[in-house]
C-alpha cells in the first residue's frame, strides 16, 4: 500500500457511511434515497479503483527490486569472475618465476642472483596486490624473504678475503 493511500480510504469510507446513513434515516422517497446513496457507490468504486492502483504500484516495486537483485548478482558475478582470472594469472607468473628461480640458483648456488629473482617475484606480487588475498601474501612472503636474506648476505660477503668474517674493516 502507497504512503498516502490510507487517507483515500478513510475518505471514501466517511463518504459511503453518510451517504448510506442519511439515505436510510431520512424520510423521503425511494427515488431520493437511490441518489442520496449514488455518492457512497461512488465512494465504492473510489476504493475498488484505489485497490487496483495500489496493487500495481507494489508489483512495479517488486519487479524493480527483483531487477536490481538481478543486476547486483550480475555485478558481484563478474567481479568473482575477473578476480578468479586474476588470481590464475598471478599463480602462472609467480610460479613461472619462481621455477625459473629456482632453477637458476641450483645452477649457481645459493647467493647467485638471488637479489634479482627476489625482485622480480615481489614485483610480480605487487602487480597483483589488489587480487591476491592476504592469505595468499603471507605465505609466499617467507619464501620472498629468503631469497632477500640470501641476497643480503651474498653482497656483505662480497670483497672478503677467506676466513674473514667482516668484521674490523
Amino acid at each position: 500500500m502507497m504512503r498516502g493511500s490510507w487517507k483515500v480510504y478513510a475518505v471514501a469510507a466517511v463518504v459511503l457511511i453518510l451517504s448510506f446513513f442519511t439515505a436510510w434515516t431520512l424520510p423521503t422517497t425511494e427515488i431520493l434515497r437511490g441518489i442520496i446513496s449514488l455518492p457512497g457507490v461512488g465512494a465504492l468504486f473510489a476504493v475498488l479503483f484505489q485497490i487496483v492502483r495500489d496493487q500495481a504500484a507494489h508489483e512495479r516495486a517488486l519487479d524493480l527490486q527483483e531487477r536490481q537483485q538481478l543486476f547486483h548478482l550480475g555485478v558481484a558475478s563478474h567481479m568473482a569472475n575477473v578476480a578468479f582470472d586474476k588470481h590464475v594469472q598471478f599463480a602462472e607468473q609467480y610460479i613461472s618465476k619462481m621455477q625459473d628461480g629456482l632453477t637458476q640458483l641450483f645452477h649457481t648456488g645459493p647467493p647467485g642472483e638471488s637479489l634479482k629473482f627476489y625482485s622480480e617475484l615481489v614485483d610480480i606480487r605487487l602487480s597483483f596486490r589488489a587480487w591476491i588475498t592476504e592469505d595468499l601474501e603471507t605465505k609466499v612472503m617467507p619464501f620472498e624473504d629468503a631469497l632477500r636474506q640470501m641476497g643480503a648476505k651474498n653482497i656483505g660477503l662480497k670483497g672478503c678475503r677467506p676466513g674473514q668474517t667482516g668484521r674490523g674493516w
